[in-house]
């Protein structure tokens, strides 16, 4: 027959006490909570999984969109300096066209003056050989051939008026008289009006 303790300590293990329970219902709930937190952290684990991928496929877009802008900033680049040098050989080139002209434009001022000169220079020439055209038809009207010196026929007839009142050449012709010897009558000669005789 079993004895008085061995029937407590039966009773003792199919009966948990009132400690028991609240332990084994605070533990509970500590695992619920562990497993609502772990829960809560695999969630955000995949949400940061989901936004590594995403931040992922931005970088790649934009390593794509860096190499192409960085191969059209080197091309920018290419034809900006292609664009300066070809701006420097034009700049040379109008610097040495601008010398250029400079020269031209002295020499050409150079050239006008001397052909400023020689303009009045051939005006007075022009205006001298006309003075003495007129001079020469103005003496042909008189009488006078104008290729002689008109005062030439003044100093011969001076002469022959001498020589006809001394009585040397009197009754003779003169070259420049007319055919009856008388002076100033029309004659052979291009003498038409005598001159007076000198005092």
């Amino acid at each position: 027959m079993p004895s008085a303790d061995a029937s407590a300590g039966a009773d003792a293990t199919a009966l948990p006490s009132s400690d028991d329970k609240k332990t084994a219902q605070k533990s509970g709930k500590e695992m619920d909570n562990i497993m609502r937190k772990v829960n809560d952290l695999e969630l955000c684990q995949n949400k940061l999984f989901a936004q590594k991928q995403a931040a992922l496929e931005l970088l790649v877009g934009f390593q794509g969109q860096f190499e192409e802008k960085d191969k059209e900033l080197q091309d920018c680049l290419s034809n900006y300096n292609r664009v300066c040098k070809n701006l420097k050989e034009k700049s040379d080139k109008r610097n040495h066209l601008r010398d250029q002209v400079k020269q031209c434009n002295s020499s050409l001022t150079g050239i006008n003056k001397i052909l400023v000169n020689d303009s009045r220079r051939a005006a007075v020439s022009v205006k001298d050989l006309l003075g003495n055209y007129h001079s020469a038809e103005r003496a042909a009207e008189r009488g006078y051939s104008s290729k002689a010196d008109p005062n030439a026929y003044n100093r011969n007839d001076a002469t022959q008026l001498r020589r006809t009142m001394m009585g040397g050449f009197g009754s003779q012709s003169s070259p420049n008289l007319g055919a009856s010897g008388a002076y100033g009558q029309s004659g052979q000669g291009d003498v038409a009006t005598p001159s007076p005789m000198p005092s």
